[in-house]
């Protein structure tokens, strides 16, 4: 066992669950930060249903009125994104299976699960792509941040960053293993080949 993923191994199966490790700190910042954006969502998601009720049972129909629904409503999906990305960062668990004939991988987070299964993986590629590399914010200071756009972009950046490992079949790819180090992505990657080589044999 790593401090990032645990290997289970067998002649016949394979199983590495990926779960990047993050200071306790860290979490519940964004569990924070996820409650009150989620707030939010709840307040204009009431702001919404006022402004429809307003405009389909009391008649109040304006263009003032049609102009702040359709803001509300612009609110209330940003924020509900925005919310549902900081929980979806407080925990997430992914886990690759392999056997002899079909791998598994599944993603967990706090929110849901989701699974998705290649038949022909012999056929597939397992390879690392590296972390994602973001254009820096023009306004931004490595020296002295008085605006804070530096924290914010960073923060952000985080927040939307792909895998460092990818699944591809020449035209698709999938990426797999957020926060994870470049030697840990290499030797799960390494792993995961050894084994389909093995078992091809």
């Amino acid at each position: 066992m790593k401090d990032n993923y645990t290997i289970t191994e067998t002649p016949d199966f394979l199983r590495v669950e990926i779960q990047a490790r993050k200071k306790p700190v860290l979490r519940i910042g964004l569990l924070i930060q996820g409650i009150l954006f989620l707030g939010l969502t709840l307040f204009f998601g009431f702001l919404v249903g006022y402004a429809i009720y307003a405009i389909t049972y009391a008649n109040i129909l304006s263009v003032q009125m049609t102009l702040i629904l359709l803001l509300t409503i612009i609110l209330f999906v940003l924020f509900a994104l925005a919310s549902r990305t900081y929980f979806i960062n407080v925990y997430t668990k992914e886990i690759v299976s392999v056997d002899k004939k079909n791998l598994i991988y599944t993603k967990r987070t706090i929110l849901f699960s989701r699974t998705q299964k290649f038949e022909n993986y012999r056929q597939l590629s397992f390879t690392y792509v590296g972390e994602n590399t973001f254009t820096k914010h023009p306004m931004s200071n490595d020296t002295i941040d008085s605006t804070g756009l530096g924290v914010t972009e960073r923060e952000v950046q985080f927040l939307i960053k792909d895998g460092t490992m990818a699944i591809s079949n020449g035209s698709t790819k999938m990426l797999f293993g957020r926060d994870i180090p470049s030697w840990d992505a290499k030797a799960i990657i390494a792993c995961i080949n050894k084994f389909i080589s093995k078992t091809s044999e």
